[in-house]
């Protein structure tokens, strides 16, 4: 290579070499990829050494997949490379490709015959390949036997079904198996079949072997074809219609190569190339959601799969197909329906599912063209049933309204704006047709959010609403009875601005309450309740008043296990009010004084808002269950809105720590866990921070056991940022130390989530908390062999900074005990020295620490000199030629047990000096 671009490129392989020898391979990785970019297209055999290079680089960072790619593009240059193909059989037996292994591995002695390092490795795949060939030969025969158990008629009840759950298990693990044993078209009958729990089983297999392969996924598209699986969604099951359509998702994502759970976004080839298949089946899942052959099961889950599909955000990016279709229009079909005025089968939940999809859709769009296509696609919508004279197309307008506000707020409040829109409602409200009662009344209810709203329908429609209080339908009574509770709500917080006369939001709050103390009431009748409540509870007095009637209280807290969407948005609502998990502004003094000078309007907090009172209320509802309330709707919840919800009430809870061991009982921990994934920016920081604050005086392996302890990792790691308060970073710093101490397997997964350097910033906070939490955490981490070597690297001040924190043991005595701990470790290793004499007052540091009165301090200390003198006879010679040599004589002497260990240290040390023959043996010494 001759030009300045391949001299640069030899260049950053240099750089890269020397990072490499000193254990940073990241860093030597990001040089070989710089090599390449630079390395000219006709230096063949260059690119083929920076290819293998890097692959090296990506086994010790455990990249399996990166180092098996880079050493095959290696390989496709220079074939008879053997250090490459030793690499890329290093890699694909981490990800368990035993056969290319093993030939790679082979190859390697053909090339090298004597090279012994890869005989281990051949020995290894070879008994590997034994153990998956005898697998293989009794899975192929368990899945003989499955399917023949599965298709005998004959065979008892039992044995049938235990064949089923196994193949379900043989679906998830052991996939290739199933599939080249012809499973698919072996299964194809049973989707006939009336019995739904052999349907369920196969769906459920097809959707195991599918996962995240899509040469699988492709066959199953092919063999068992999108009409077969629309068949299943016309069952009145839940279950059948939910795992049709997961099977659905996960096809998709194997052709896209999104990993909604990894958080992993679509490959662009794989979409590519699978666009014609992809095209056909978003297609007709975005039509099939009017059809009136799906069941209410089946178009609810239709309808889920649009909301996790289309978005660019967790989803594919289907949102400029989804408005050049229109299908606004046909989501809104449905979500203008209801059971009592359609022969489209539905469900109750069927309006949420849709509002929750139109929502994600909308916040998801990125210009403003695009959010006007989608407001225009839906007043379009309005517009056509309000131009229809019949009664019928009246309602389904109001009935779509209600949707919208239910949804994507912004566009139906637009709509919500035209003129006598609002005017309609209020008409329909005081008709003596309950059903247009029944609707507007919802309508109201959703309507009156914004303040304009409120003060509009608190002026024109109150005396309607009054009147329809006093209904004997209970079902418009208590729906009346929330748009009352809303409306009157619009002062909020705010102690000193209440939109209703004196007593009047007692007397709606004696209302709600009424309604949830019956347990033989209707749910929907409770869920109405509930949203009165969690308008009212943003007052003082109500929340305290709520606190007191536990079996009102109990009720909620069911509820909430058991109601749809928009009751659970309506249940954690009022478990907020009640707790104050709300932001909360802070008003400045100066900035009260100001605006009375202005003669503006300063918010005032409830004297029953403070502490005392919230704690109080907490402790209630930690005693009547709330927090098994919380885990149940978590389940149930799609929305990122209601998740935040839930996250705030656990981080609320989980401040005080007598509840914390509660919540781990209660499965909160586990629970919190999705919600630090599916959530809004806010709503991931609260579940965090409530996973830290559990991780802290909960024992992790109790808190997080098993694979949870490691899936905890990266949202504690996430936590530590500049942005969040210093407690949100301390509490993390605190879980992330316990979690450290837990397993090598937890430690690696800091690593990996670059925890190391995140943990590391903390390291110099000027906060002396954080500071030293962040230093514990380290200590923790330098078990592994990694995070050693960054500390001895060359140029590192890392070693220069834990022992200046030893020194510092008059003001901070635990963060003196971590440095030094993380000392003693590094001195073991012969690297040190070098390190050691950067740092001029070394001797001074470990001589104070060695003459402190605070045993732990004095015994690391001695620890330290000892590992030093024990190392290099030059810095033993400064020790032994100072008045530190009398210090360990004297040491050697005492006999306070409390001190045995410094003791053995000090006799260790003196021991290291006799060896370098700086001083004699005291012929007395016993």
């Amino acid at each position: 290579m001759a030009s300045t671009e391949a001299s640069e490129a030899l260049q950053r392989k240099e750089e890269g070499n020397k990072y490499f020898q000193a254990g940073d391979y990241a860093k030597a990785a990001e040089c070989y990829t710089a090599a390449l970019k630079l390395c000219p297209a006709s230096d063949k055999k260059d690119h083929a050494v920076f290819y293998k290079n890097r692959a090296a680089c990506h086994l010790k960072l455990e990249n399996w997949q990166k180092a098996a790619d880079d050493a095959t593009e290696s390989i496709e240059i220079v074939p008879a490379d053997s250090k490459a193909r030793f690499r890329r059989a290093q890699a694909y037996d981490h990800l368990e490709k035993y056969d290319v292994a093993f030939k790679d591995a082979r190859a390697v002695l053909h090339l090298d015959k004597n090279n012994k390092a890869v005989l281990p490795l051949l020995e290894k795949l070879s008994a590997k390949l034994q153990e998956k060939s005898k697998e293989q030969h009794s899975t192929n025969s368990r899945v003989s036997q499955m399917l023949q158990a599965l298709f005998d008629p004959n065979a008892d009840t039992e044995k049938r079904s235990a064949a089923a759950n196994n193949l379900i298990v043989l679906g998830r693990d052991a996939p290739a198996q199933l599939f080249q044993g012809g499973g698919v078209k072996m299964l194809l009958p049973v989707l006939e079949w009336k019995e739904e729990e052999y349907v369920l089983a196969v769906l459920r297999t097809l959707d195991g072997m599918c996962i995240n392969n899509q040469d699988r996924a492709k066959v199953i598209v092919a063999e068992v074809g999108f009409p077969r699986l629309q068949q299943q969604l016309t069952r009145n099951s839940e279950e059948i219609c939910l795992a049709s359509a997961h099977l659905i998702l996960n096809v998709v994502c194997a052709l896209t190569g999104l990993n909604r759970e990894a958080g992993n976004k679509v490959e662009m080839a794989k979409l590519n190339a699978n666009i014609k298949m992809i095209g056909s089946i978003m297609k007709a899942i975005m039509h099939i959601v009017t059809d009136v052959t799906l069941s209410g099961y089946g178009r609810d889950a239709v309808t889920d799969l649009i909301l996790k599909l289309v978005p660019r955000t967790g989803g594919i990016d289907w949102v400029r197909r989804f408005l050049d279709d229109k299908a606004c229009w046909e989501m809104l079909k449905v979500g203008s329906c209801i059971p009592e005025m359609t022969t489209m089968p539905i469900t109750s939940e069927t309006r949420g599912h849709i509002a929750l999809a139109l929502n994600n859709i909308y916040m998801d769009l990125e210009s403003d063209s695009e959010r006007a296509i989608f407001r225009t696609q839906c007043e379009d919508y309005i517009m056509v049933l309000i131009d229809d004279p019949s009664h019928e197309s009246k309602v389904k307008c109001v009935i779509a309204i209600t949707t919208l506000l239910q949804g994507p707020f912004d566009v139906g409040n637009s709509i919500l704006g035209t003129k006598g829109m609002l005017e309609i409602m209020l008409v329909m409200a005081g008709s003596d047709d309950v059903l247009q009662q029944q609707v507007s009344v919802e309508a109201i209810i959703q309507a009156s959010t914004k303040a304009d709203k409120s003060a509009a329908i608190i002026s024109q429609g109150t005396p309607i609403l009054k009147k329809l209080y006093q209904s004997k339908n209970e079902n418009i009574k208590v729906r009346a009875l929330a748009a009352l509770c809303k409306a009157g709500s619009s002062g909020g917080t705010d102690a000193s601005a209440k939109a209703m006369s004196e007593g009047s939001t007692i007397k709606l709050a004696d209302s709600c309450l009424k309604f949830l103390r019956s347990s033989k009431k209707d749910m929907v009748i409770r869920k109405f309740a509930a949203e009165g409540l969690a308008y009212l509870t943003l007052d003082a007095e109500v929340k305290e008043k709520v606190s007191e009637d536990e079996e009102a209280l109990k009720s909620i807290i069911e509820l909430g296990k058991h109601t749809d969407e928009m009751g659970v948005y309506g249940v954690s609502s009022v478990f907020v009010n009640l707790t104050n998990s709300y932001d909360k502004q802070e008003v400045l003094p100066e900035m009260v004084e100001l605006a009375k000078f202005a003669k503006r309007h300063v918010p005032e907090e409830d004297v029953l808002d403070e502490k005392e009172y919230v704690d109080k209320r907490v402790s209630i509802l930690v005693k009547c269950g709330i927090v098994s309330s919380l885990v149940g709707m978590c389940k149930k919840t799609k929305s990122q809105t209601t998740n935040e919800l839930i996250a705030r009430v656990f981080f609320t809870i989980a401040e005080n720590k007598e509840h914390r061991g509660y919540l781990v009982q209660q499965g909160g921990a586990k629970a919190l866990l999705p919600l630090t994934k599916d959530n809004t920016s806010e709503g991931k920081k609260f579940a965090a921070h409530g996973l830290a604050r559990i991780g802290i005086t909960t024992n992790p392996e109790n808190a997080f056991p098993g694979q949870r302890a490691c899936e905890v990792v990266r949202p504690l790691i996430g936590l530590l940022h500049p942005d969040h308060t210093g407690l949100a970073n301390f509490e993390a710093l605190m879980a992330l130390t316990n979690l450290a101490a837990l397993s090598a397997s937890v430690r690696q997964k800091i690593l990996k989530e670059e925890g190391f350097s995140k943990i590391e910033h903390w390291c110099f906070e000027e906060h002396e908390l954080i500071r030293r939490a962040a230093t514990q955490c380290m200590l923790n981490l330098m078990q592994c062999k990694e995070v050693e070597e960054i500390f001895l690297k060359p140029g590192s001040d890392r070693f220069k900074l834990m022992l200046l924190y030893a020194g510092e043991f008059e003001d901070d005595v635990e963060l003196a005990l971590a440095g030094a701990a993380i000392i003693a470790m590094l001195t073991t290793d012969e690297r040190c020295i070098e390190k050691v004499k950067e740092v001029k007052s070394w001797l001074t540091i470990l001589s104070s620490m060695s003459m402190q009165v605070h045993t732990e301090l004095q015994y690391r200390g001695l620890l330290i000199l000892a590992n030093i003198i024990e190392q290099d006879r030059d810095l033993a010679n400064e020790v032994t030629e100072g008045q530190m040599l009398d210090v360990l004589m004297a040491l050697t002497q005492q006999d306070d047990f409390m001190r045995a260990k410094a003791k053995e240290q000090a006799v260790r040390a003196l021991a290291a000096a006799q060896k370098w023959e700086l001083i004699q043996k005291n012929p007395d010494a016993e």
